[in-house]
């Protein structure tokens, strides 16, 4: 029997059982229609054979070369399958998934076999050999189903049937649903972004390419995995900003392909302050220019929004810490050994020189160790 189920005015109680019913369906080897946040999904178990040639069937869907995209539960057993060998895929999968993503990842015949393999998927299930397509939805409906299911599943657009749009199911979309024999249909309503997803490609090489924008542009995925470093002195006007153009230096010789923004702040600045003159001439013999440079001061906005803490001292660290404790994972004296980094101002150019070159030692050596 062919069942359609609005889940809006349900108990949880009833909604879990509708959803069970699904996975029970989808086990037996037949598709079911479910939400995500993007579209609606057409779904099947992907290790069996007969199952991926129904889902090719019922959306008329050989999209280069495989049926759908790998639907997971939840991150961590995306990273289970995949080993991101890179810093940056890891972070793009903890920074984006779930979330409204379709990854690609990338790879030669046996990297994508041991995947396919890890997850249990049958071949051109969710692969053409050299990229495999991943979904993880923010949904909670379609989380609990892939959940129950017990069985990788598959999935690709209910738009790709021709029985109506896939952004909210329409009486005639759940007639052209059922009639085409899908098992089980559940609708939550209107999906939250009704839009497709992003698609965003894993290279070989680390790196990562946006193929297409979806409900989330590409300004918003890079903010989301943009990395943020946060230097800290006192006036924020030669140590703390010396340390920044030293570090956006040294991360562009890197060529790190996780986008990162270095900003800098004075624990005792008010804001607006140039640059002191010799901090400018020490940087312009670094080949580095700082005469745009204009203070801030630390606030805890600047902290929240950082992902790691450099202070000039053990002093400017307890002022960070002051303003938000929770911070106290990611602050850190910017010297390893936990020495301070005293203030040249007021002292000859030398000094200033001294601190430059000290600086770039230091933050050379921190980003040796920097984490994604």
């Amino acid at each position: 029997m062919n069942t359609a189920t609005s889940l809006g005015d349900l108990s949880t109680e009833e909604r879990s059982r509708a959803i069970r019913r699904a996975a029970d369906a989808l086990r037996r080897g037949e598709a079911v229609v479910f939400p995500t946040e993007t579209v609606y999904g057409i779904g099947v178990i992907g290790a069996e054979p007969s199952a991926v040639s129904l889902l090719r069937e019922l959306s008329d869907n050989d999209r280069a070369g495989r049926a759908g995209a790998w639907h997971a539960p939840d991150a961590e057993t995306v990273e289970r399958a995949v080993r991101p060998a890179f810093d940056a895929h890891k972070r793009i999968f903890d920074r984006l998934a779930p979330g409204p993503v379709t990854f690609i990842v990338e790879g030669d015949e046996g990297a994508i076999a041991e995947i396919r393999g890890r997850i249990g998927l049958a071949q051109g299930a969710a692969d053409d050999g050299h990229r495999l397509a991943i979904r993880v939805p923010d949904d909670a409906v379609a989380a609990e189903l892939l959940r129950e299911a017990g069985a990788p599943v598959i999935a690709t657009r209910l738009g790709a049937s021709g029985w109506g749009p896939d952004t909210q199911l329409t009486p005639e979309t759940i007639a052209g649903a059922t009639g085409a024999g899908i098992a089980e249909v559940l609708d939550s309503g209107k999906t939250r972004y009704a839009a497709l997803s992003t698609t965003i490609r894993l290279t070989p090489a680390g790196g990562y390419e946006i193929l297409s924008e979806g409900a989330i542009d590409a300004q918003a995925v890079d903010r989301r995995l943009s990395r943020k470093i946060l230097f800290v002195c006192t006036g924020n006007t030669c140590r703390s900003p010396m340390a920044e153009a030293i570090a956006k230096h040294l991360l562009e010789e890197l060529h790190d392909p996780i986008p990162t923004r270095v900003l800098s702040a004075g624990a005792s600045s008010a804001g607006g302050s140039g640059p002191s003159p010799e901090a400018v001439e020490a940087m312009d013999e670094m080949g580095l220019d700082l005469t745009d440079h204009r203070s801030r001061g630390l606030s805890k906005e600047l902290i929240a929004e950082a992902d790691i803490i450099y202070a000039m001292t053990e002093g400017h660290l307890r002022a960070v810490l002051a303003i938000e404790p929770t911070a106290a994972d990611r602050a850190f004296v910017l010297d390893p050994e936990g020495a301070d980094v005293p203030d040249p101002i007021g002292m000859p150019l030398s000094a200033y020189q001294e601190t430059a070159d000290r600086l770039r030692d230091l933050i050379a050596q921190r980003f040796k160790d920097l984490q994604p």
